[in-house]
């Protein structure tokens, strides 16, 4: 069963009537009139809930992502799909009919942008859905606030937050995404080599004046980073990373061996959430992100980025 999408409908007559003061009693009166003044809104989402956001090829500029999207609440006359930078939206491209396939290429991108796309890159995605009634949606989400002077308001867009979140598996919402530009394969046995530390994010976990060597295996899709020296002075021992390295350019560790970091203890490094990429086209350019924990606690998260000599 597909599940219903809510979004608000503020009336004219709720804004104006928050224009004034109020105090903070009212908060609960004018948050609870417009969240249950809900109508079934404007709301796109991609079919598969496991749909990989990739752009890949040898060449960017020619990649094209196809993925089939649908309108839930059977109400949408439109999707209009942008491309948003940092100062302004671009329509890329109008659907008028669901399902459909949307289809996305990197030479019309390149063309809008005027520029090359990078390895790398995210290409940034802030959709905007018409029904029936002409009212349209956008991924701005609602918000509701109270300040120290009692004044309520309404602010955001008309559509709930909770479709937006990134932990909610039940659905794999259109409105807001970005494309991931990556390379088009990953061979983990051509990353066998010598490398060096390219750079660091936030703090450096790892002797960035090291060689590191990296050798296939243990799997198929692995190698291992040997004999990591530690950044921190008085530190001791070595560290291995066996790095695997999924087919969306995405690249997971665990770590054998260990440092000892003086009266603390051994030291556990513990892989972020945050997506780690590897790049083989890009001279091999991998980076690996945690955070430094003894039993005390932890020394920060820090990235470091490596590439192949």
């Amino acid at each position: 069963m597909k599940n219903l999408k809510y979004t608000l409908l503020l009336l004219a007559v709720l804004v104006m009537g928050l224009a004034g003061c109020a105090d903070n009693s009212d908060f609960r009166d004018i948050r609870n009139e417009a969240l249950t003044s809900l109508t079934r809104g404007g709301f796109i989402q991609f079919e598969d809930v496991n749909q990989r956001l990739l752009l890949g090829g040898a060449d960017p500029n020619t990649a094209v992502f196809r993925a089939n999207i649908e309108d839930p609440n059977n109400n949408a006359t439109s999707f209009v799909v942008n491309i948003a930078t940092s100062t302004d939206t671009i329509q890329y491209t109008e659907i008028t009919s669901f399902p459909s396939e949307l289809v996305i290429e990197g030479a019309q991108i390149r063309t809008l942008l005027g520029r090359d796309l990078r390895l790398g890159e995210s290409i940034q995605f802030f959709n905007t859905v018409t029904i029936e009634s002409g009212e349209t949606f956008t991924p701005e989400p609602l918000d509701i606030s109270t300040d120290a002077n009692g004044v309520t308001t309404v602010n955001g867009g008309n559509s709930r937050f909770e479709l937006f979140q990134a932990g909610n598996t039940g659905l794999r919402q259109a409105m807001s995404f970005s494309l991931l530009v990556y390379c088009p394969e990953l061979i983990a046995e051509q990353y066998a080599g010598t490398y060096v530390v390219t750079g660091i994010r936030s703090r450096a976990h790892f002797d960035t004046d090291q060689i590191i060597t990296a050798v296939a295996g243990p799997g198929e899709d692995q190698v291992t980073l040997q004999g990591l020296l530690p950044a921190r002075a008085g530190w001791t021992g070595t560290m291995d990373l066996i790095l695997t390295f999924e087919d969306d350019g995405r690249v997971r560790f665990d770590q054998t061996g260990g440092f000892v970091a003086g009266s603390f203890g051994d030291v556990t490094f513990t892989q972020s959430s945050l997506r780690q990429l590897t790049f083989q086209c890009l001279n091999f350019r991998t980076e690996f992100r945690g955070v430094m924990r003894v039993s005390a606690g932890s020394f920060g998260f820090g990235s470091t980025f490596i590439e192949k000599q």
